[in-house]
């Protein structure tokens, strides 16, 4: 793995398959981070993201204002898709976690984080 912003590209190489599990809605630009995750992939690579779900979390600015790395915002499944579309990506799979107590990643789109595998 690699620590470092996102949006400064801090790793180097092609990847089989990029992990971003919440941290899309910490992002000025999410569409850069996706840009530059969809231009590290191999041909035929995969990525996967999750995001809140905003129809089952929604996003409240001041329920985050303390953190260091606030959530600025949550995404609805069409909101997320179509971000994901403008990025170069096709959703191959989508599932979600109901709960943060409950991790288990279940078909479809109805928890507080949607979870999509792209290619």
């Amino acid at each position: 793995y690699v620590c470092g912003n996102v949006e400064m590209k801090p790793w180097q190489g092609t990847f089989d398959t990029v992990v971003s599990l919440e941290t899309i809605e910490h992002l000025q630009r999410p569409d850069l981070a996706l840009a530059l995750f969809r231009n590290s992939l191999m041909q035929g690579g995969k990525l996967v993201v999750s995001v809140p779900n905003e129809e089952r979390y929604p996003f409240d600015a001041e329920k985050f204002a303390g953190d260091d790395y606030p959530h600025l915002r949550h995404y609805r499944p069409d909101e997320f898709e179509e971000l994901l579309g403008i990025c170069g990506f096709g959703v191959v799979e989508k599932r979600c976690q109901v709960s943060k107590k409950e991790p288990d990643v279940k078909p479809g789109t109805e928890g507080a984080f949607l979870v999509y595998v792209c290619e």
